[in-house]
């Protein structure tokens, strides 16, 4: 969180699991709830929770890489940041089964291993 004296400028949230990357274990930083108060944007202020939540991930919690979910319009913003849209197919739990997530494109970053730019990514569990 990014705070203006005690106003919450900007927010961004994540959590750690276990997911599988084409049959292989790994732990992946989920990053959501990305979100700057609107009188607030283009200041830095997403740019600089997002990078502090990137390393709290990977230093901390040691991911083997961090990934988000976002809408077309915000590949470029993440783009400048080093994320990478991920080619491949993520797997998410919905109503007790697993479905491809279609919603919005997945980015991934490189955490403590390079991130995968392709492959089955099953996140076990609902996405975030």
């Amino acid at each position: 969180m990014i705070w203006d004296e005690e106003r919450l400028v900007c927010h961004v949230g994540a959590l750690v699991r276990s997911a599988l990357i084409d049959g292989h274990a790994v732990l992946v930083g989920g990053i959501g709830g990305a979100m700057t108060a609107p009188a607030r944007r283009r200041q830095g202020h997403a740019r600089a929770a997002l990078t502090a939540m990137r390393r709290h991930l990977i230093d901390e919690r040691q991911v083997a890489f961090p990934l988000l979910f976002c809408a077309a319009d915000l590949y470029r913003f993440y783009r400048q940041l080093g994320w990478q849209l991920f080619a491949g197919t993520p797997l998410v739990e919905q109503q007790i089964t697993t479905v491809e997530f279609t919603s919005n494109r997945a980015m991934v970053h490189d955490g403590t291993e390079i991130a995968p730019a392709d492959g089955r990514l099953d996140l076990r569990g609902p996405p975030w």
